[in-house]
């Protein structure tokens, strides 16, 4: 729990000590900023971390068992599979991923909000933060979609 807080003060301090001058770069700067903070957040988490790390843990290492017709997510095993033949280590993987996933959400923010930090908190506080932490297929998926709309 005290991460989250730590993370909502590391978000919320530099916005709000930001005067209003180059306000150009300054949201530019804090889009990377905040890329930063949700990488370290979301890819450096404990297997423990979300209702589904574990299991997506394990089949990362079976990820060649899983490549088959009759399965189904295809995509997904075939990614993982991909960055275990190159002797990634699951927490590599899953860095690599938050990488993916974060990347996808600022560059979307980037574009579309007049307020990346007002976004950023919405992101955080309406339960996609905790998705992004606990369903990787299902945050690949979303993050494509916006790479698409970008």
């Amino acid at each position: 729990m005290i991460i989250y807080l730590v993370l909502w003060a590391l978000l919320i301090l530099p916005y709000m000590m930001a005067n209003g001058q180059g306000w150009k770069n300054f949201t530019r700067n804090y889009a990377i900023y905040v890329s930063i903070c949700l990488i370290v957040l979301i890819g450096c988490r404990h297997v423990s971390v979300g209702a589904d790390t574990r299991q997506y843990e394990y089949l990362y290492s079976i990820s060649a068992e899983q490549i088959s017709p009759e399965k189904y997510d295809q995509g997904y095993y075939r990614f993982a599979h991909f960055f275990h033949q190159l002797g990634f280590s699951y927490q590599a993987y899953n860095f690599i991923v938050a990488v993916i996933l974060v990347s996808s959400l600022v560059l979307f923010y980037a574009t579309y909000s007049k307020n990346t930090a007002f976004s950023t908190l919405v992101f955080m506080t309406i339960g996609l933060l905790p998705m992004y932490m606990s369903g990787t297929r299902q945050s690949l998926a979303i993050s494509i979609c916006l790479f698409a709309m970008v």
